[in-house]
């Protein structure tokens, strides 16, 4: 179909798309399917703007999304159709589509004073982005995809969030989105710290230490965006809360067990040699508890009950 096109609009020029009539007609004589030469008829009657874009030389991306948009909406089409026959068309009339502009970005202090052109196109590209994620996906994740590499962290986030809900064959969705969160983060969007924290405490791979490293980033919570990870914060700290009180009852039921061994040591004089591992045991369950209480207010204490158990049966084994 695409060489067809071009074949057609080389011999007869672009002003055969003026005739929709006659494109399709030159379109079947040539052998292209009849389907495709009555798309472009549909197409070029009912938007007829497409044929005055094809005779400009050069066209940015914005303006080609534009039109994809406005004949999506004229023909009921599918975006990804439009698109495609778009940019054939394109291709026949060898319009050069010019760079992708780097947007400027305020929030992260590349520039001051008031808000320039680049800004307001951002935001009207951001916002026409976000408006028809569901509607026109493809389009709309190109758009906010070239916003993030140029530096917008709402873009990055508002991307993460996308691929954190949705479900893509050959793709680590949930992946390509904590991606997204953590330059949304770096790029200085603290719910995007917010975001990597419920990874942290929810993903495959569980790591506390790290949520709560997360969640110590001042503006992580901020806004009506950080506000939806809130909860995992106050679950985190009555978690850490919770772990201190259990380290403490470890701590204790460790002295507690320490002097019992000792006691069954010394009753036993002869089995205190049994009594020496599990002395030793303790004392490592000892310092477990301290440094946990200290430094890792986190972590499981799950060993230390599998070691006291181990000493409980020993002293039990001396005492016999």
């Amino acid at each position: 179909m695409r060489e067809i096109l071009k074949e057609v609009v080389n011999e007869q020029g672009l002003q055969i798309l003026q005739t929709p009539a006659m494109l399709r007609a030159k379109l079947e004589e040539k052998g292209d399917d009849r389907s495709d030469a009555l798309l472009w008829e549909l197409i070029l009657t009912a938007c007829p703007s497409v044929a005055d874009v094809a005779v400009q030389p050069e066209l940015s991306r914005a303006e080609v999304n534009t039109v994809i948009g406005a004949v999506t909406k004229t023909t009921m089409l599918s975006a990804s159709l439009v698109r495609r026959m778009v940019q054939q068309l394109l291709d026949a009339a060898q319009v050069k589509l010019s760079p992708v502009p780097r947007f400027l970005i305020l929030a992260n202090g590349r520039h001051g004073g008031a808000c320039s052109v680049e800004d307001q196109r951002e935001g009207e590209v951001l916002q026409a982005a976000l408006a028809s994620l569901e509607t026109d996906t493809e389009t709309a994740l190109s758009d906010l995809q070239t916003l993030s590499q140029a530096g917008n962290a709402y873009a990055s986030y508002q991307l993460g969030l996308y691929y954190s809900s949705h479900e893509m064959e050959g793709m680590d969705t949930q992946q390509v989105a904590q991606n997204f969160f953590n330059c949304a983060a770096q790029q200085g969007y603290g719910p995007g710290y917010g975001a990597l924290a419920d990874y942290a405490l929810n993903g495959r791979r569980k790591n506390l230490r790290r949520a709560a490293q997360y969640f110590g980033y001042p503006t992580s919570l901020a806004g009506r965006d950080g506000r939806r990870w809130s909860k995992n914060a106050a679950d985190l700290l009555a978690y850490r809360e919770q772990n201190v009180r259990s380290g403490r009852q470890t701590l204790l039921l460790v002295v507690v067990t320490l002097v019992i061994t000792l006691l069954a040591g010394i009753c036993s004089p002869r089995e205190f040699a049994m009594a020496v591992p599990a002395l030793v045991l303790e004392l490592g369950c000892g310092v477990r508890c301290v440094l946990g209480l200290v430094m890792d207010p986190y972590g499981s204490y799950r060993f230390v009950y599998a070691a006291l158990a181990a000493c409980w049966l020993l002293n039990i084994l001396c005492l016999v």
